[in-house]
C-alpha cells in the first residue's frame, strides 16, 4: 500500500513538474513577444522622430533659399532628370541618432506643368526616417517666401491702432512727429543724444485709428497735426501684427525684471529684436536699436538715460511709463487695446525716418516659411 501511495506521489510530482514547465515556457514566449513588440514600437517611433529631424533640415535650408528653389529642384549639377534632383545640400541620406533620414523635395502642382521650374514659392518636402528595420515617411508642404522689407516710415510718432488707449504727457516730455536725425554718436550722453531736425516734412504727432484715445498733455504733442484721431493711414493693425508674428521668434534677446545698467539692445549698424516678455525696469545708461516688442499685459518703466533707435511696438494691456531722459528716435506703435503710454519729466518720443531706415540694416533675418499641410505617408 505504502509503495502504491509513493507511486502516486510521485506521478503527481511529475505531472507538477511538467505543468510548471509549460506554464513558464509559455510565460518565456509571452515576455519575448512583449518585448519584441516594445522594440518594434520604439524603433517605429524613433524613426518618426528621424523622420521629422529631417524636415526640420530641409525646412532650415529652404529657408534661405528662397530664391533658389529652382536650383534645388534640378540639383547640384543644373541638369533635369538626373540622380541628384530635389536632394538638397546636406545630402540623400544622412546619419542621425543612430538611425538615419533621407529628403526629398519636389514642386508642387503649381501654373507651369514644368517638374522644375516654380512659380508660388511653395514644394513637397518628402523625409524618410530609418531607425533598426523601421521605417516612417513624412510629407510636408511648404511655402517660402522673401521677408517684406522692414517699414521706412510709420503713421506717426506714437501710431495707435487698437481701442481705448490712454496718453498722458507732462513735464518737458514730448511727442514729436517731426522728422529727426539720429544722434552722431550711438553712445551719446546728455545733450548729445538730443538730435537734429531735418528738413523733411512732418508726420502727426500721435496717430490714432479710432476714436477711443485718451490723451492728456496735448500741449507737449508736435507734428503736422500734432493729433489725429479716427485716423486711415499707410499701415493699419494687421500688417503690424504680421510684421510682430515674422519677428517674434527671431529675437535675439529676451528681458524682464531689473535691466543692467549699460545693457545693449542692439546697434544702428547691427540692430537687433528684443522681447520684453515680463514687467521690466529700464534705468541707467542703456542703448538699442532695432525692434523693441513689448508682449501683451506688461508693464514696462523706462528711465534713466536710456537712447533707443527703431520701432518700439506695444501689444494690448501694457503700461509704459518713461521718464528721465529717455530718446526714442524711430517710432512708437501700438497694437491691440488698453494701451496706456506715459512721458513725465524729460522723455522725448521723436519720429525718424534715418532710424527707421538702419532697421534694413537687419538683413540676415531668414525668409519667413509656413506649412501648408503635414501628414504621414507610411
Amino acid at each position: 500500500m505504502k509503495t502504491e501511495q509513493s507511486g502516486f506521489a510521485l506521478v503527481i510530482v511529475v505531472i507538477q513538474a511538467s505543468l510548471a514547465s509549460i506554464m513558464a515556457a509559455g510565460l518565456y514566449m509571452a515576455s519575448g513577444s512583449t518585448v519584441a513588440r516594445a522594440n518594434r514600437t520604439l524603433h517605429f517611433e524613433k524613426s518618426f522622430l528621424i523622420a521629422e529631424a529631417g524636415a526640420e533640415r530641409a525646412k532650415a535650408v529652404l529657408s534661405t533659399n528662397a530664391d533658389n528653389i529652382n536650383t534645388i529642384l534640378t540639383g547640384a549639377d543644373g541638369l533635369t532628370n538626373t540622380c541628384d534632383d530635389g536632394i538638397l545640400s546636406f545630402g540623400n541620406s544622412v546619419s542621425f541618432a543612430g538611425g538615419d533620414f533621407s529628403v526629398l523635395v519636389s514642386d508642387n502642382a503649381d501654373s507651369n506643368p514644368s517638374l522644375f521650374v516654380d512659380t508660388d514659392n511653395t514644394v513637397i518636402i518628402r523625409t524618410t526616417g530609418t531607425y533598426e528595420n523601421a521605417r516612417h515617411v513624412l510629407e510636408l508642404s511648404v511655402t517660402v517666401t522673401n521677408p517684406s522689407a522692414p517699414p521706412a516710415d510709420t503713421d506717426g510718432a506714437l501710431a495707435i491702432y487698437g481701442s481705448n488707449a490712454t496718453v498722458n504727457v507732462g513735464g518737458s516730455a514730448s511727442i514729436d512727429g517731426r522728422d529727426w536725425a539720429v544722434p552722431a554718436d550711438f553712445d551719446c550722453t546728455g545733450a548729445g543724444c538730443d538730435g537734429a531736425l531735418t528738413t523733411n516734412a512732418a508726420g502727426p504727432g500721435v496717430f490714432s485709428a479710432t476714436n477711443t484715445t485718451t490723451i492728456n498733455g496735448s500741449n507737449n504733442i508736435v507734428g503736422n497735426p500734432p493729433v489725429t484721431n479716427n485716423a486711415v493711414g499707410e499701415y493699419d493693425e494687421q500688417y503690424w501684427q504680421d510684421q510682430v508674428d515674422y519677428w517674434t521668434p527671431l529675437a535675439s534677446l529676451s528681458i524682464s525684471g531689473n535691466v543692467a545698467n549699460g545693457s545693449s539692445f542692439g546697434t544702428r549698424t547691427s540692430p537687433q529684436i528684443t522681447i520684453v516678455t515680463a514687467d521690466a525696469s529700464i534705468a541707467g545708461n542703456v542703448a538699442g536699436a532695432g525692434v523693441l516688442i513689448v508682449m501683451p499685459d506688461v508693464d514696462i518703466s523706462i528711465s534713466g538715460t536710456f537712447h533707443y533707435e527703431g520701432l518700439v511696438i506695444l501689444l494690448g494691456d501694457v503700461v509704459c511709463t518713461a521718464l528721465g531722459t529717455a530718446d526714442i528716435f524711430g517710432a512708437l506703435v501700438a497694437l491691440g487695446g488698453e494701451n496706456s503710454v506715459t512721458l513725465n519729466g524729460h522723455p522725448n518720443v521723436k519720429y525718424s525716418t534715418q532710424a527707421l531706415a538702419n532697421l534694413a540694416n537687419m538683413d540676415d533675418l531668414p525668409p519667413p516659411l509656413s506649412v501648408q499641410y503635414w501628414r504621414e505617408i507610411k
